[in-house]
């Protein structure tokens, strides 16, 4: 009996990035936030086609895990997180001009 293999429900439901054109990306930047819960965890990563969105999801899960904190007594839940662009084929972690990653940029601008 073969078995028939079922796709993810969530396949396809976040965009991915566009391919590089002579490495360029045609569509503009695409940004991937990641985010880990008491590392060495996996990360969940989410993909997202606009620095504003990014900063709403990093500030989503800033306050999901302030809420866990204080709300749900996990007195012990740590958190690490950045942000990473895609070009040239690959993610690498955003800085900003002044050479903050996205987290140092963030606070610095009272965002979070």
């Amino acid at each position: 009996m073969s078995e028939e293999k079922k796709e993810h429900p969530m396949k396809g439901a976040f965009p991915k990035p566009p391919p590089p054109v002579n490495g360029e990306l045609i569509l503009g930047m695409v940004y991937r936030v990641w985010w880990m819960n008491n590392p060495p965890n996996k990360p969940l990563h989410v993909v997202c086609t606009s620095l504003g969105a990014a900063m709403d999801v990093i500030q989503l899960l800033v306050a999901h895990d302030l809420y866990l904190g204080s709300e749900c007594g996990l007195d012990e839940l740590t958190n690490m997180g950045g942000m990473e662009v895609f070009r040239e084929g690959d993610w690498h972690e955003w800085y900003s001009k002044g050479g903050e990653d996205i987290m140092q940029y963030m606070e610095k601008g009272g965002m979070i």
